[in-house]
């Protein structure tokens, strides 16, 4: 044995220079692989009791159950945890009662400290859970993943078997995602796109005092929820006769956890008023232009989108546009130009003629009355907004376009951007050349360019692409001079330049 081994052995180095050690430099390890050190305050008792809390939750008897070593919390491992760990922790908590449920998921978030408790065996007698088997305290806890860790859910006299539905995401009472309150914890339901909701909307509809239900939706409409997911909606049976969801044939409720929450289940219940001002029409999504922007209408006094794929076209953009005050329309966009949807599709398919004074008076289908459910679902997608660019006076969308070069670190270069239709959008990289840079970048006051690009090198930016197949001659003052095919989608593939510098003159 080497001294070296010896001093492995016997623990003999006093500072971290008298350890072997290789140079920094010549290593290829990242940030993500940095090291950290928790020193031992004293020697651990075990039969010593220590601190623990429950954290994550709006309630106080549930959440993540964190344990109080060396002055830092750190989680439980989820590995073999049970109800009568959940148990001797919730007395431990004061919860005399026990355990409602053991939560073995992250339902209450990530730990952000240690995992302290691994392999934790308790009986459900013990009054700690130091007194319960366990390995030693801190040894795996570098093992351990942050969302692998324990909850848990403490009988505090107020839990029933009864169900709390809300609606949320909906600025109107009769619509919104779904969400359940089962054990003390809200969840919400997930929507498969084969199964016929009517019947189960008609009774989350009277469960809220509404008369029916209009439609069920996925992707999330009304935007994400958060915790747990309770049920497959699928598997709650109604009939529709049903005056609460828990009447319907149902498999007992189980905490699954997801990664996303993209296809929670939303509801439009019917409202007890008539409608009279459905088809109404508005434009969102456009930072500065009032005539321009995400084509929305309102039925059933909800807000929603016309699919922009199938039958949208100039025609249909010319009555909107009328329809608002504008004299027409100069482009129809078909894919979400203006941002995704946020909220529900209400038109399947519009026809127009282009003379109509507003949309109603259009051929008109409506989701509600689409048979297929595969498309019902498949084509409630965000990205498939329809939006348009109105025209108006004084104002010319294309041939004077403001660019900018974004994404790269020094500001001759980057990827192309232009403002359109009041929103920064980025351009096609079919068919863009030197040409179409050179033009670009005399237009931000370089005198040319020294290269062009076409892939996402400085990001693919958050906007649409607003043009393809840009074809400059290269004595253009402008990009939107060029000739070009307005666009509209997204794409990964995006144009790029950099941009010669001016001589500094005078100057050595």
């Amino acid at each position: 044995m080497d001294v070296y081994e010896a001093c492995i052995v016997l623990l003999c180095e006093n500072t971290l220079q008298q350890c072997q050690y290789d140079d920094w430099l010549k290593s290829y390890w990242n940030s993500n692989s940095e090291v950290g050190v928790i020193c031992k305050t004293h020697d651990f008792d075990p039969d010593e009791s220590v601190s623990i809390r429950l954290t994550g939750s709006s309630v106080p008897n549930a959440g993540r159950i964190e344990v109080l070593y060396s002055g830092i919390w750190g989680a439980i491992s989820r590995s073999n945890w049970d109800i009568n760990d959940a148990t001797v922790a919730c007395r431990q908590l004061g919860y005399q009662a026990g355990a409602e449920a053991a939560l073995a998921n992250s339902v209450y978030g990530p730990v952000s400290g240690p995992v302290w408790l691994t392999n934790l065996h308790c009986s459900g007698s013990e009054t700690n859970l130091m007194s319960c088997s366990h390995d030693v305290i801190g040894n795996k806890s570098e093992l351990q993943r942050r969302w692998n860790i324990a909850s848990v859910i403490c009988r505090d006299g107020s839990l029933t078997n009864g169900l709390d539905m809300r609606l949320r995401g909906s600025s109107v009472p009769h619509a919104g995602r779904v969400e359940l309150r089962l054990k003390g914890v809200w969840g919400t339901l997930y929507y498969d796109p084969n199964y016929d909701y009517d019947n189960v909307t008609r009774v989350i509809c009277r469960q809220f005092n509404f008369t029916d239900g209009i439609l069920a939706f996925d992707y999330s409409v009304f935007g994400p929820g958060t915790g747990p997911l309770w049920f497959q909606a699928r598997d709650l049976q109604c009939i529709g006769n049903e005056s609460n969801l828990l009447n319907c044939n149902h498999p007992e409720a189980q905490l699954t956890i997801v990664s996303h929450h993209y296809y929670d289940l939303s509801v439009v219940c019917k409202p007890d008023v008539p409608q009279t001002n459905d088809f109404q029409v508005r434009l969102t999504g456009s930072s500065s232009l009032p005539f321009a922007g995400t084509i929305e209408v309102l039925y059933y006094g909800v807000w929603g989108g016309v699919l922009g794929i199938g039958s949208v076209d100039i025609n249909v953009g010319h009555v909107v546009c009328r329809q608002l005050g504008y004299s027409g329309a100069d482009e129809i966009f078909q894919h979400a130009a203006f941002g995704k949807m946020k909220g529900p599709f209400w038109i399947w398919r519009i026809q127009c003629n282009g003379h109509e004074k507003e949309i109603s008076h259009c051929v008109v289908t409506t989701w509600d009355n689409i048979t297929n459910l595969w498309r019902q679902s498949y084509y409630q997608q965000p990205q498939y907004a329809a939006g348009v660019l109105c025209n108006e006076a004084n104002y010319s969308a294309s041939k004077k376009l403001k660019v900018r070069l974004a994404g790269a670190p020094i500001s001759n270069a980057g990827r192309v951007e232009v403002f359109y239709a009041g929103v920064w959008g980025t351009v096609d990289a079919y068919l863009w050349d030197i040409t179409g840079a050179h033009v670009v970048c005399r237009q931000l006051g370089y005198p040319g360019a020294v290269s062009y690009g076409r892939s996402n090198q400085f990001g693919i930016g958050s906007g649409p692409v607003w043009f393809s197949n840009v074809r400059c001659l290269g004595n253009e003052s402008n990009i939107g001079e060029c000739p070009k095919n307005v666009y509209g989608y997204s794409n990964s593939h995006i144009a790029t330049a950099q941009c010669k510098l001016p001589y500094l003159s005078g100057k050595k």
